[in-house]
């Protein structure tokens, strides 16, 4: 049974949602020029049973069947909604990649910004606004700055890079413990690309450890189980805690049950978006599984396990928010689980989940008088053991799915030892070693 369902008719992709509880509406906003056969550009409004227009819209004067705008960020401060991302005009009006609409009609700031805006927070009655500009009107912003509700502000974030072609990427913000942490990627004096940034109120700094990898990105953040939990496109492979998800404590990285992944022929499993509702961290993004089980492009954490809702999509998921207590998703999609639903569906079946992985809080078997360690966790096609043992003897490794079924023996030395796992499907395994000291389980994770 597929339990999504059309919310009316879009005809092109949607990049953003935002439920506005002043208001009770959700906001929708894309790349889409018509919604349920009436000319609404670049951003609409849904109030639970129809879509309406913002005036004349976004990028209206372009008079496509699309709209020719990305809206990345919607965000109510004050009185007003304000909306960011790449277009051009708000109604008729020039704004340059962000405007505000306050219920009747669109107006700009009295400055321009020089690139997109890719997100859009509120934090103790103050505005922050980031993506890929430098400059804000006369204000040097390296792609960041703050308003509070009089004057916009730089928060002082330089570009270290020696490309003057190049600058700041700021994709994503988020307050953890009252410091500012900002995604995407940012230069250092030598050339050195981080993923992170954060600042105190007073200053900015790197992240101590950052996040790892040279193809490596970042891209949402959320606040959950009082942790920071940023993710992206990273993998252990690359020294990180996690597969494309991690949390961070404030001083230390924490792996998520194994993270995203993917199948090949596919994208790399990374997570474009993260929201938090009634105790679940909702994740959205490129992948096909989550903590080894299926999850095609949407995985729900609750603080030990991932749960897939068993849906298939033929593109990516880019957006989701709850309205009405309904779980709503936007993105590039035209059919889910072989049913045509275009661009935005909502879910109607409740608690369901279709599969659930073994939660990380299982403990795991020491009946023996030896240690041993398996890394990577996940793992690929290779997993390795490290055995620390008095005796010289064979070892015996035993890996069983989580119905019991054996999947692979094998006789191994003392020291480091690789098993071939190539063979084994994607999922949660357990390995048994067993020696004259006594047997010991590990669980592990095959993506």
């Amino acid at each position: 049974m597929n339990y999504w369902q059309p919310v009316n008719e879009m005809n092109y992709v949607v990049t953003s949602l935002y439920n506005d509880s002043i208001d009770d509406v959700l906001y929708a906003g894309g790349w889409f020029g018509r919604v349920d056969g009436k000319s609404i550009y670049g951003i609409a409004k849904w109030n639970g049973s129809e879509w309406d227009s913002l005036g004349k819209g976004l990028d209206y004067h372009f008079d496509l069947e699309y709209a020719g705008c990305n809206v990345w960020a919607i965000c109510r401060y004050q009185d007003k909604l304000y909306v960011g991302g790449n277009f051009q005009t708000a109604g008729d009006l020039f704004a340059n990649c962000i405007a505000t609409w306050d219920g009747l009609k669109w107006d700009t700031l009295p400055f321009k910004f020089n690139g997109s805006v890719q997100d859009i927070i509120v934090h103790d009655e103050k505005l922050f606004v980031c993506g890929t500009f430098d400059s804000v009107g006369s204000i040097e912003a390296n792609g960041v700055v703050m308003f509070d509700g009089i004057t916009w502000t730089s928060l002082g974030l330089a570009y270290d890079g020696t490309d003057p072609n190049e600058g700041n990427v700021v994709v994503g913000m988020a307050f953890y413990k009252d410091i500012l942490y900002l995604t995407g990627y940012f230069y250092d004096v030598n050339g050195y690309q981080h993923n992170m940034m954060r600042w105190d109120g007073i200053s900015w700094s790197y992240m101590s450890p950052d996040i790892m990898g040279g193809f490596a990105f970042t891209w949402a953040m959320n606040v959950y189980n009082d942790m920071l939990v940023v993710s992206g496109s990273f993998s252990t492979q690359q020294g990180n805690a996690d597969n494309n998800i991690q949390a961070w404590d404030g001083t230390t990285w924490h792996a998520m049950g194994g993270g995203t992944g993917t199948i090949p022929g596919w994208a790399n499993g990374s997570i474009n978006n993260l929201f938090v509702y009634e105790d679940k961290l909702y994740a959205v993004g490129p992948f096909k599984s989550a903590g080894g089980i299926p999850a095609d492009h949407i995985a729900i954490w609750d603080g030990n396990n991932w749960c897939g809702l068993g849906s298939q999509f033929n593109n990516n998921i880019k957006a989701a928010a709850f309205y009405h207590d309904t779980l709503y998703i936007g993105g590039a999609f035209s059919t889910i689980s072989a049913d045509t639903i275009k661009y935005i569906a909502k879910w109607s079946g409740g608690n369901f989940v279709d599969t659930c992985s073994m939660p990380v809080g299982i403990p795991e078997i020491t009946q023996s008088n030896f240690s041993f360690s398996v890394y990577p966790n996940p793992a690929n096609d290779q997993l390795y053991l490290s055995i620390f043992s008095a005796y010289p003897e064979k070892k015996l490794v035993t890996i069983t799915d989580l119905m019991g079924t054996n999947m692979l023996k094998e006789s191994l030395d003392n020291g480091d030892s690789a098993i071939d796992i190539s063979s084994l499907p994607i999922g949660v395994y357990f390995l048994e070693l067993k020696t004259y000291e006594g047997r010991s389980v590990r669980k592990f994770v095959k993506q």
